[in-house]
């Protein structure tokens, strides 16, 4: 009972420091050279005549792999007489064992044994007895890790048989003695763990292009920052130029004058420009608005235009033809004298023949007796 409270303290020691070792990652003998120092109990066969016992094992291992361990060793054990001699037995011995080890099972291992064990006083009913010993059982290695340095907590427990081959054997027929040994100690390694390999780079972090105003250009190519979110932008994040006005059909003095829009095929009326009965001599409020019809046309320099001159059908239609022409190349030298090249005027008369409303009565012929220009190309009026 005493055998069996002590290996069981011992498991439960083994088993029980999760605190200090983790079970995979902290396993110590994967491979390579060790030393075990372990205490031993052992308890002996009744044809011993003994009384338990207390000894030591040490064993030089190889990890050949995370399966097998193969190891050296030696044991040593004193057992007291039954039968109050004060005389002591003292067992000795040594052999070669492999542990096999269950890796899916964490640290347990099986040991398996064979060697030689000396028992030189075997109590009150005989003498010395040696010979070949064999070993199997069941143990538990619990790894323990302090910094780089990796070792094992280490218990098993074993059954021996001890197969004496001494002429002064307690029972000549007897097919040996069986012993049961208790081992509770630790494994340790020779040298360091590698240290732990550098982490990982880190992974670039990648920061996407700003776009301070959302308005889909990124800032380094945002020539107007700061637009109004979900307003319309160009290329360059600026909002769109506005379209431009639409072409005026008629343009009189008292208005703002602007060409802007204006492109081929449009005419517009100059209603400002008026000229003395019968004459083709401008007056002076039509000098104003073709001031400012010049300033346009100098503004928009590759614009060409045609002065157009028109009358109502009162005389003769070919006197008619010929004021039209007249007033219309008055007003085109006036346009020269402006700063307007001639080279983009031309002029046209079409008397009484386009009329743009009725003749019948003098509203209607004040509105045909009118100068028109009409847009023939204007690549530079937008």
């Amino acid at each position: 009972m005493k055998a069996i409270n002590l290996v069981s303290a011992g498991l439960a020691l083994a088993m029980g420091l999760p605190t200090i070792a983790a079970a995979e990652n902290l396993a110590p003998f994967e491979r390579g050279l060790y030393l075990a120092p372990m205490a031993s109990y052992v308890e002996p066969d009744s044809e011993r005549s003994l009384d338990d016992g207390l000894g030591g094992t040490l064993a030089l291992g190889y990890r050949v792999n995370p399966g097998l361990a193969l190891e050296l060793y030696g044991v040593f054990g004193e057992l007291d007489a039954l039968q109050g001699s004060t005389e002591a037995s003292t067992l000795s011995g040594g052999g070669i064992s492999a542990l096999a080890f269950v890796p899916q099972l964490g640290g347990l291992y099986l040991p398996l044994a064979i060697g030689y064990l000396n028992s030189d006083h075997q109590g009150s009913a005989g003498e010395a007895y040696k010979g070949l010993s064999f070993e199997a059982g069941l143990g538990y290695l619990l790894p323990i890790s302090f910094g780089r340095y990796r070792f094992g907590l280490r218990a098993d427990a074993r059954f021996r048989h001890h197969n004496g081959q001494d002429g002064q054997r307690l029972d000549e027929e007897a097919s040996g003695l069986q012993d049961i040994l208790y081992n509770l100690g630790l494994q340790l390694p020779f040298g360091l763990q590698p240290p732990p390999p550098p982490p990982p780079a880190p992974e670039p972090v990648v920061v996407a292009p700003a776009d301070s105003d959302k308005d889909g250009v990124l800032d380094r190519d945002d020539q107007c920052p700061g637009t109004t979110y979900g307003s319309r932008v160009d290329e360059h994040g600026c909002p769109p130029p506005a379209p431009p006005p639409p072409c005026p059909q008629t343009l009189e003095s008292t208005g703002d004058v602007e060409l802007q829009g204006c492109t081929a095929g449009d005419v517009i009326a100059l209603r400002g420009v008026n000229f003395e009965s019968d004459k083709a001599s401008l007056t002076e409020a039509s000098e104003v608005l073709l001031s400012q019809v010049a300033q346009q046309l100098r503004t928009h320099a590759s614009m060409h235009v045609e002065v157009a001159g028109h009358t109502d059908n009162q005389g003769r239609a070919s006197y008619n033809q010929g004021l039209s022409e007249r007033r219309a190349q008055t007003v085109r030298s006036y346009l020269i004298e402006q700063g307007v090249e001639s080279s983009r005027l031309r002029t046209r008369g079409f008397g009484e023949t386009s009329p743009m409303a009725s003749n019948d009565d003098a509203a209607g012929r004040a509105l045909n007796r009118r100068v028109e220009l009409r847009i023939l190309d204007a690549d530079s009026a937008g």
